[in-house]
């Protein structure tokens, strides 16, 4: 929202406090009521109005109620959105000049324009300490959508600029009530997610963020009393803090670090921050070796964390948002090496963060710049960020008809958080749609601060612009924030489009791999710098690096192509669908798992060399790739399975599977191995991921009966079993298979049916002859 006109001209009387407890009673009609115009148009009056009396305050006074009502209203306004959009003209004009005049003419500037537009606003310390707090409060509050290009850019700028000042002053003076009442505004406004749009790295902006938590928190890189065990004869000992287990697309990212972790190699605990109900946290803790609850970030959960004794502790933090807890709990030295996994993949500037875990695709010399942790490069970390353990039953089918979409349509989708739709995302979308007739998009965001009618309503007031001055009709979006039960109905949701457009320069990896699984080819873009591009990743992994952008003109330049082109797209998606299920392309989580686990080994046996915590930053970045040939690695393991050494073949296997677990040989005889040696539930759990990209493998439903009759789960078994042989009729071993399982439950029938099939097919091997036997004696 923006005035209409500048009233900074025009001073009048002082602010009455009964003002302010009328403006909060219109903000409370609105809240409840987000359509209510007649309360919105009173407080934009009201606000104007503000602005004048704020303007004619004494520029000497610096208590009293109308001070207090000022700085109130001021926040109030800030706050609610009311200041979010650029200004130009005599609007911004009049309020860089208001901000060289004293306390009373920045207020009233920053009723009339957002801070970080105003060039002219001081620096913190040269302005009146009492008025710190809510001048720091509006630094620091950023827009919750971008209005324009350029703006995160801008936005960042403003950020770094105003955190130097905010940290200069904590360092110099953290007991001061000034200083603390700037840190209360600081860790409430401090939500700075907008900002991973822009260009440029927020190295500095974390690590000064970082800095300040820390010193606020009285937290030292120290570390006296972590011991450094060493891990020989011993499994690792491995801890994952999480804030909670709802169902949340950056838990849903965190699965499959620590879901399916071998039990055999690693004692591992999930420590949740606070405690979860959802049906994804029952599950979850089948899966773990132990959940914990915390209960807070204070120093008791500290206490719980360094007494545990941890080898490794792997944080899932959200260092952007404002009081994240698992950030605050990062903070401090716990473990000899402490692991970050972000929300935004970015670096989290933490001091005391030693690793952090980068996708392969990526280049560890051109990112390590942008982070302050050690890199670590591991196969598929950024396209595994998928797990179907959150997964519920569809309760809906989603169809074109359902949405108002017309058969013949070209369907463009993207879900991203509303935030990631940036102006110049939106710009060339816009292109795209007027580029082809009677195309659509399709945009969803499951994220949860867009789930309100008036969250919906801004996009909508930023989106109908851009579309309307490319002579696209708004009645050709179609915009849901509408909460599904999970991602299954994203997936469905999907599967009415044609292709996907990955928001840029945030791609958004769960959107990305489940518009693969939908069968669309995602259009990315490949990442600025110290960004990630799942989306990118997932593509060139796949073999169509070609589709992947350079830049702004190539996006477009795709995108309309394939809208255009019928056939191109119809092949393309051909195309991809075999690739996707030669590749297994959105992960075999035990196979990940293990080589999540590896690299955490390495990293600690790096640490435990030093004999000290901590892994020093800057140095080369920690691998499991091996230079191992692997034709002759396969051909060792194979011999060592036919002998009967499976204890063998697991050693030889494993920095293979460390390497490439992405590699469909090398999961092949992963799976292999965990069924020689016993290991069916895990051998079970890949098998599953296999067939749900794969559902037409004969072979793979068979292995995964295999393996389900291993681990005791008949009845599951005998379901695997069936398709298999109705997907390869002549699988003979399949059908001896369900014979024994007929023989062990004792159903004549099942023989006789089974024994019949089996001599036609093989009506002279031995076993064939014995099951006909029972079979012939039976029915006697």
């Amino acid at each position: 929202m923006t005035l209409a006109h500048s009233p900074l001209a025009e001073p009048s009387a002082p602010v009455p406090t009964s003002l302010f407890v009328r403006i909060t009673g219109l903000a409370e009609a609105v809240r409840s009521n987000p359509n209510a115009t007649a309360a919105v148009d009173e407080l934009r009056s009201l606000q104007t109005l503000c602005v004048r009396a704020i303007r004619g305050l004494p520029g000497h006074q610096k208590t009293g109620p109308e001070v207090e009502a000022a700085c109130g209203i001021v926040e109030f306004f800030v706050r609610e959105g009311f200041v979010d959009r650029p200004v130009g003209g005599d609007l911004l004009n009049d309020a860089e000049k208001a901000c060289k005049a004293g306390w009373t003419g920045l207020l009233s500037a920053l009723l009339v324009a957002p801070a970080w537009q105003l060039k002219s606003a001081p620096r913190i310390e040269d302005t009146p300490m009492w008025l710190w707090p809510v001048y720091t409060e509006c630094l620091l509050r950023l827009p919750p959508l971008l209005a324009e290009t350029g703006q995160a850019d801008g936005l960042a700028e403003h950020y770094a600029r105003r955190l130097r000042e905010i940290a200069r002053l904590v360092d110099a003076n953290l007991g001061s009530s000034a200083v603390r009442g700037l840190v209360d505004k600081f860790l409430q406004a401090g939500d700075c997610t907008l900002l991973c749009n822009s260009t440029g790295s927020l190295r500095e902006i974390l690590a000064i963020r970082a800095r300040i938590l820390s010193l606020v928190n009285g937290v030292t890189k120290e570390a006296a009393d972590v011991i450094v065990l060493p891990r020989e004869g011993r499994r690792l000992k491995v801890g994952f803090v999480i804030e909670s287990l709802e169902n949340q697309s950056w838990v849903r990212a965190a699965l499959p670090w620590f879901e399916h972790l071998d039990d055999r190699r690693y004692e591992s605990i999930l420590f949740s921050v606070t405690p979860s109900s959802s049906a994804l946290a029952g599950h979850v803790a089948t899966r773990v070796g132990e959940l914990r609850v915390l209960g807070d970030a204070g120093r008791e959960a500290v206490d719980v964390l360094r007494g545990g004794l941890f080898d490794v502790l792997v944080f899932f933090t959200r260092v952007t948002r404002g009081g994240d807890p698992v950030t605050a709990l990062a903070l401090h030295r716990v473990a000899p090496v402490q692991v970050v996994l972000d929300e935004t993949r970015m670096t989290s500037g933490i001091p005391n963060a030693d690793l952090t875990i980068i996708d392969a695709c990526e280049s560890p010399a051109r990112e390590s710049v942008h982070y302050t942790e050690r890199l670590a490069v591991m196969p598929e970390a950024g396209v595994s960020f998928v797990s179907n353990s959150s997964r519920t039953p569809l309760t809906a089918e989603w169809t074109r008809e359902g949405l108002g979409i017309p058969v013949e349509a070209v369907v463009y989708a993207a879900v991203a958080p509303f935030r990631n739709l940036t102006p110049e995302w939106l710009a060339c979308v816009a292109r795209i749609l007027a580029s082809v007739p009677d195309s659509r998009l399709l945009v969803y965001s499951y994220h949860p601060e867009d789930g309100s009618e008036a969250a919906l309503g801004r996009l909508c007031g930023l989106v109908g612009p851009v579309m309307s001055a490319h002579g696209v009709d708004e009645s050709r979006l179609i915009l849901s924030n509408e909460a599904l039960p999970s991602e299954s109905e994203v997936l469905a949701l999907l599967k009415v489009a044609d292709l996907y457009l990955d928001t840029w320069p945030v791609s958004q990896g769960e959107g990305s791999l489940l518009a693969l699984e939908a069968g669309l080819p995602v259009l990315a873009s490949l990442a600025a710098l110290g960004h990630p591009a799942p989306g990118a990743s997932a593509m060139s992994r796949l073999g169509f690096g070609g589709y992947v952008s350079a830049g702004a003109e190539d996006f477009v330049t795709n995108a309309v192509r394939l809208g255009r082109g019928a056939e191109e797209r119809a092949n393309l998606r051909g195309e991809l669908k075999v690739s996707i299920g030669n590749a297994e392309s959105c992960g075999d989580p035990v196979a990940f798992a293990d080589a999540a686990g590896a690299l955490l080994e390495k990293a600690f046996d790096e640490v435990a060399a030093n004999g000290r915590p901590g892994i020093p930053a800057g140095g080369a970045p920690i691998t499991t790739l091996l230079g191992t040939n692997l034709d002759e690695l396969r051909v060792s393991v194979e011999e060592q399975l036919r002998s009967g050494f499976a204890p063998e073949a697991a050693a030889s296997l494993a920095p293979a599977v460390a390497a490439c677990p992405a590699d469909p040989v090398i999961r092949g005889l992963h799976r292999r191995v965990l069924m020689a040696e016993y290991r069916f539930d895990r051998a079970a759990d890949s098998l599953l991921s296999a067939v749900e990209r794969q559902s037409a493998n004969a072979d793979i439903w068979y292995q995964l009966g295999l393996a389900l009759r291993g681990a005791g789960k008949r009845q599951d078994a005998l379901q695997a079993l069936e398709v298999s042989l109705r997907l390869n009729h002549s699988n003979l071993e399949g059908w001896l298979t369900l014979g024994e399982m007929a023989r062990e439950a004792g159903h004549a029938e099942m023989i006789r049916e089974i024994a019949a099939v089996a001599v036609q097919l093989a009506p002279d091997d031995p076993r064939v002859k014995d099951l006909a036997a029972v079979a012939g004696a039976q029915g006697a």
